[in-house]
Parts: C-alpha cells; structure tokens; sequence
C-alpha cells in the first residue's frame, strides 16, 4: 500500500530572526514526530512506499528520512510552492490500489492491517473530528482537487467515508497542530498510552528514563514521568516533573523548576527559574498556555549550548588552506587582471559586494563584510570570466575566513530579507561560498527557481567530497569555454 504524507508545516510561522520549526519535525520524546509516524508506518509491513509532499524546511525532512531503507519502506519527495493547498500531488499519485493519505500534524492509533482489508473510503476521527488521516480507494483520491485548502479536503473525505465507506473512530491521538497539543502528546507518550512508541534510554523506575551519558546531581529531584535525553546535564537542587522531556545535549542550571515542559536539544537553562507549560529551544521560549513566543536576548537565563563539528570545521580548514596556495600561486594574475581592467574599461576597478557572513540564524548574529569583485553583481559571466573577475579577487576573504569557496550565493542584508521567509531559514544556516551549485549548473543567470533548488540541495549535501564535486564541474565548465573560444578563433 501506498502512503502519502502531507508535511508542508502550513501552520508554521518562520520569523526573520530565527527558525520556528512546523511541528511534524518537533521531537516526540526522542525522535521528531514525522519519524514516529514513519516508524508507525513500517512496523505492522502494509505500507511499502510513502510520498511526502513537503513545502517548509525540505532539507531538514530528507536529511531526517532519506530514502526510507532505515525502515525497509521506499519514500520520495515532492516540494509544492503553496503550502495550504498542496492536494494536487495526491491525484497526480493516484494509483489503482488504496492510498492512506496523513497530515504529518497527527498520529492515530489504528490498525492498519484491518483497514486496509477493505477498499471502501475510511475517515480516521476523533471525538468526530477527523484526523487527517484516511484511506482512499483509487476513484475518491481522483477525485481530490489541487486547489482545495484543508477544510474542503476535510468536508470531502468525510461525505465520500459516510456515503460510501465508514467513519472509524479513534480513541488515541497524538497532535502536533498546537504548543498545548504537542505537550499533551508529550504526557501521553509518557504514560504509555499510545501502544508500541519506543525510547531510547533505560527506564530507572517507573515513568522515569535516562538516557547515555546523563549528568545528573545527587540533590536533584525527578518527579515520573521525565525523560532525560542523552549528554544531558541536571545540576544540584533541580526539581523536574511532572510531564518534562529534555531531548538531547541539554543543561539545567542549579535551583531550576521544570513542569509540564519540554526542553528543546541542545539548550541552556539558567539557575533559580520556574518553568511551566513552556517549550524552551535555545534562546526561544513559547509559552503553551498563551501561545507566546519570546526571545531572551540574557544567555544566562536562556541560550544554545554551544556545538562543534569535525565536519564543518575541517571543511572550512580544508577550504581556507586550499584559497591560501590558489591565492599565492595567482596573485600575480590578480594584479594583470587589475591592470588590464584599468588600462582597458572605463569606472572603477574593483566593484565591492556587501555581503553577510554565514551562517547567521538571528539578527543581531549578522556581520557584513566587503567582497572584493572585478564586476558588478548583475554582470552576465562565463566561467572563465567568474574565475579571473568574480574568484580570484574573492580568495583573500576565503582565506580570512568570512567566506568559502563552495556554497550559497554571498548576498546583503536587504538581500536576505527580501527573499521568502522559508528560503531565508535554509539560506541563514547554509554557508556562503565564491562558487555556487547554481553557477556551476546554470550558468550566471539561473531563475529563482533553480537557485531555490541548488541552495536547498546544497545545504543537505555540503561537505568537503561534495565540494569537491561542485569544484570538478566549475573547472570541467572552464575547459569547455576555453574548448569554445578555440573552435571559434
């Protein structure tokens, strides 16, 4: 059977200062909640391949699931530029067999074996809500239209499971669509009431799980249910519970009160607060009662924990010890470039480009630098003109280490805001580089479309092998325009 996931976090607020995750992607315990409704999927083996139609943080979901061969089922991916009306993708998927189409917002407890025994149209409700979740024959998924909006879908399912199928109510239901309704999940999954929901750690006494690597003070006080995630740190005279999730890599200060909550990974908690119905990540605190959303600027009431990574900083070693032999073994090409420029074009040399260091999540995190360029911004190039005019000059920034030589496009501040709130999320956390996917793909112009693409791609598949990649085909682009010149002289 197929599955066809709709993740497109419609119900998501991504502001300019920071990244506010769609609730699919928040953590269940310990693992996001789109992972459980996969892990949900597989276990009983009914469904063999799953479609996600995604819209908000498309990387973050395929850097999660991948391909799905983690859980023997087959997941592919389709991104729709409308995240409130993305039903079109579900007829154009419309297969001759019956489809479970899920809002990745809710996770029921239904048996999937027995549903899928029968053909005829089910709706999954809730105290006569639906879920949304349904199995669909081939005729009612055709006849899904790409322009309703979740309600008219909603209206949709429900006539065709009363006219002509049936109305399966479920007593269990976890929810993502709201702060109150994801801590009320999170009690849920606590107390054991959504069977077959796994966690990592080791179950201490009862209602109480600690994971690997947990430093926990003797004077602090668990109060079941409370889960402690791995690497996480509990200081003296910390009373935590009922109800409290600390995902991951997280700390709480001394003399701290936690109720109801969940900690986000990698937070700080400062001393002495009370915490109630909140949700803390890093930084950002949401209360669950009001539905505010604050940011505390104080990093010793709340903060991130800082985080390393071999990855990324070999990478930009690697990166800043290669600009540094290319900038040396070419500088006198540097210097003929100007001299040419100077002798054979009328303005100015050097043309610098303001650009913003990345990455850089939050506005007051934001550092502008000058990029050095022999052109203008908006100058058509070919690849070898982006080397002598746009590369060359660019390497003493690589070197300095405010930008790379692989990555997204350098761009200004008003730049940045001016781009679409989910594009300026993924751009904010990528790293800005002298070549781009886009260019070496496209060429000097691509729409905004393909660059969205690249830039998307691109901060998944970052790494010193695919930069490399990305190099290869940069210089593969400057042979063929080389080869070009040639055959016309």
């Amino acid at each position: 059977m197929k599955a066809v996931i709709v993740a497109t976090g419609e119900n998501t607020a991504p502001e300019a200062t920071g990244e506010r995750l769609p609730g699919f992607l928040l953590p269940l315990i310990d693992r996001p909640f789109l992972q459980r409704i996969v892990e949900f999927l597989a276990e009983d083996s009914v469904v063999d391949s799953v479609d996600i139609i995604l819209n908000h943080l498309p990387e973050k979901v395929e850097a999660l699931l991948k391909d799905g061969a983690r859980w023997g089922v087959r997941i592919r991916y389709h991104l729709v530029r409308v995240a409130a009306r993305p039903y079109a993708a579900v007829s154009r998927l419309n297969t001759n067999s019956p489809v479970l189409l899920i809002h990745a917002e809710s996770l029921p407890h239904i048996f999937l074996k027995q549903s899928y025994a029968s053909p005829r149209p089910t709706a999954f409700c809730s105290a006569g809500t639906w879920t949304g979740w349904a199995l669909l024959d081939s005729a009612t998924s055709a006849g899904v239209q790409g322009l309703w909006d979740y309600q008219e879908l909603a209206h949709f399912v429900m006539e065709s499971a009363r006219n002509r199928g049936s109305i399966v109510n479920c007593p269990i239901v976890l929810g993502v669509r709201s702060e109150a309704e994801f801590i009320v999940s999170q009690r849920a999954a606590l107390d054991k009431r959504f069977p077959g929901l796994i966690f990592n750690g080791r179950e201490v006494r009862e209602g109480v799980w600690i994971c690997r690597n947990v430093r926990l003070h003797p004077t602090a006080t668990l109060v079941p249910p409370v889960y402690l995630g791995e690497n996480s740190r509990v200081d003296a005279g910390v009373l935590l519970g009922p109800n409290v999730v600390v995902v991951r890599d997280s700390v709480l200060d001394r003399g701290t009160t936690v109720a109801d909550s969940t900690i986000m990974p990698g937070s700080y908690v400062g001393q002495a607060l009370e915490l109630d119905h909140v949700i803390v990540d890093g930084n950002r605190l949401v209360s669950v009662r009001t539905g505010g959303d604050a940011m505390v600027r104080d990093d010793f009431i709340l903060s991130g924990v800082p985080s390393s990574s071999f990855t990324s900083t070999f990478a930009s070693l690697l990166s800043r010890a290669f600009a540094l032999i290319l900038f040396i073994l070419t500088w006198p090409a540097v210097l003929l470039t100007a001299l040419v420029l100077r002798l054979g074009r009328r303005g100015p040399v050097a043309y610098p480009i303001e650009a913003l260091r990345l990455p850089a999540e939050h506005v007051w995190e934001w550092q502008k630098f000058s990029l050095n360029s022999f052109v203008a911004p908006e100058s058509r190039l070919s690849a070898l003109g982006h080397f002598f005019l746009r590369l060359l000059p660019g390497l003493i920034h690589v070197v300095r280490g405010q930008i790379h030589l692989v990555g997204v496009d350098p761009r200004s501040p008003d730049e940045v805001m001016a781009l679409p709130a989910d594009w300026r999320i993924l751009y904010l956390r990528a790293r800005a580089g002298l070549v781009t996917e886009a260019f070496v793909l496209h060429g000097a112009h691509p729409s905004p479309d393909e660059v969205y693409s690249c830039e998307a791609y691109y901060s998944v598949a970052a790494g010193p092998r695919h930069d490399a990649k990305v190099l290869l085909r940069y210089i593969g682009r400057m042979f063929q325009a080389q080869q070009a010149e040639a055959v016309l002289l």
